[in-house]
């Protein structure tokens, strides 16, 4: 079975129902960012036409877990895929598509008011996510100083990773995780050795790390209204890394995607190499 995290300029698109039918196997794994994209503007309109094609392949579906709940989440390599979905989403969203959703598309107040009520939520959490964004504007100067014009031109090209920059990102994203599970509010406890690389909080800051090198490697940085929508493909990439793959049509995302994917593939994940996790502790003394 392969499960490929969907994006949200995805969901419309031939490429989509092709991949839904070249085989009964293709699953496409929804987020809850990408859900919440699919409420921005004219809610009742839009959660109808982005779920078209999923809503006619809802078995092919799977929905992740909400973003607490995956946040606290532990454990190694197996079974992660199994650990980031299921509590009820998925089968909700299924019948959701046989049921409530052609109410709503039918003109039922009751399926359109439940809608607009998610709008709601959604439009909150963007505000909060605007908010996130104003201090990651305001920080991307300090970060812009921990990278030589060599690196970033690099980063920029596609150039090989250095071990240098290898060693910035990586004590870095473990900064960034660490300061994320103080944040959680059920306090998570760090995982034990390695298993830090298989959280999502570990992949969704290494993300984030790899987006603001993009940002700041092209220049100056993008207009704080759009940077909310660059938290979401943060997040879609970061998710991507949990499974087998991502369909997007950015540019920017699937870049992330594939340099998470290759720093994890051939540096954190790599079994014969001492534990990263306590070396990167060992040399900054916060993490301890």
């Amino acid at each position: 079975m392969t499960r490929m995290v969907v994006d949200t300029n995805y969901l419309q698109s031939k490429a989509l129902q092709d991949y839904f039918a070249e085989s009964l196997n293709n699953i496409a794994v929804v987020t809850p960012f990408v859900e919440m994209e699919m409420l921005k503007g004219d809610a009742p309109v839009n959660i109808l036409e982005s779920t078209s094609i999923l809503a006619a392949h809802c078995k092919q579906v799977a929905l992740t877990k909400d973003s607490n709940s995956v946040a606290r989440l532990k454990g190694g390599g197996k079974g992660m895929k199994k650990r980031l979905t299921g509590g009820g989403r998925t089968s909700a969203f299924r019948k959701w598509s046989r049921h409530t959703r052609e109410r709503a598309r039918a003109g039922d107040k009751r399926a359109n008011e439940h809608i607009m009520r998610s709008a709601t939520n959604a439009r909150a959490q963007l505000a909060d996510m605007r908010q996130d964004a104003e201090t990651f504007q305001a920080n991307l100067d300090e970060i812009r100083k921990r990278y030589t014009d060599e690196e970033l031109a690099a980063f920029r090209n596609g150039a090989p990773f250095t071990p240098t920059l290898i060693e910035k990102i990586r004590n870095q994203t473990m900064e960034m995780t660490q300061q994320f599970f103080e944040i959680h509010p059920d306090r998570p406890t760090w995982p034990p050795k390695d298993d830090v690389f298989y959280t999502y909080t570990f992949r969704f800051a290494l993300c984030a790390r790899l987006q603001a090198l993009y940002v700041i490697a092209r220049g100056p940085a993008k207009n704080v209204e759009r940077l909310p929508n660059d938290f979401v493909d943060v997040s879609v990439a970061a998710y991507a890394t949990c499974f087998d793959g991502l369909l997007s049509n950015d540019t920017m995302t699937s870049d992330i995607y594939e340099k998470a994917r290759y720093l994890l593939d051939n540096e954190f994940l790599t079994v014969e190499r001492p534990s990263i996790a306590a070396a990167s502790i060992a040399s900054n003394p916060e993490l301890r």
